[in-house]
């Protein structure tokens, strides 16, 4: 029997079965630059509710077990319906917003024309969103940072070998600052993607 827990809203109702955190193993075999993985690996999948019209969502994968136990992804974000995005984006009149996605962006792009035209930034924009996460980002040993750029609305950072156990402490700041953050291992250590999550564009 599947309990929906008081305060969950109508729209979320059909997925209150994912709420709780899954956990299961599976099989990798790629090549990220010079680098093979190769082997079995770990998955933890949360799922939760803390009042708002969408789920929380975080994913951990690694390989090995205890110390030698390596982190390979971490993901952390948000699952709401979007069909609401299309109904809000054809009543402000916005062009091209005819699925969820579209609507998105679409409603996006208007409140950053808006906010540009009254000479402020914009949430997405490259510094307030990197000021956003420089708390988050401090957590890190200092020389972590390689590189960093700005395209789409969203910061790719590269970095060396970092303890997983720091960026996981990273990415939950990062989540709970508000941006939507995917980290992935590389040959020379691990690449991050930052964008604002949707629930506070």
């Amino acid at each position: 029997m599947i309990e929906i827990p008081a305060g969950l809203p109508a729209d979320l109702t059909p997925f209150a079965w994912l709420l709780g955190v899954w956990e299961g193993s599976g099989v990798i075999d790629y090549t990220a630059g010079e680098h093979r993985f190769s082997g079995e690996f770990g998955q933890r999948v949360s799922f939760s509710h803390d009042g708002g019209a969408f789920l929380n969502y975080s994913a951990d994968a690694w390989t090995g077990e205890g110390d030698a136990r390596t982190a390979l992804v971490s993901e952390i974000g948000y699952w709401r319906l979007s069909r609401a995005l299309v109904s809000q984006a054809s009543a402000a009149q916005l062009p091209d917003a005819a699925t969820p996605a579209a609507a998105a962006a679409a409603i996006a792009r208007h409140d950053a024309a808006l906010r540009h035209r009254a000479r402020q930034p914009a949430a997405a924009d490259p510094l307030p969103l990197l000021a956003r996460a420089s708390a988050s980002l401090a957590a890190l040993p200092p020389g972590a940072l390689r590189a960093a750029r700005y395209a789409g609305d969203t910061w790719t950072l590269e970095f060396g070998k970092l303890d997983p156990s720091v960026m996981s402490r990273v990415m939950r700041a990062l989540h709970d600052a508000g941006i939507d953050a995917l980290a992935a291992p590389t040959a020379a250590g691990t690449r991050m993607r930052l964008s604002l999550a949707a629930t506070v564009r």
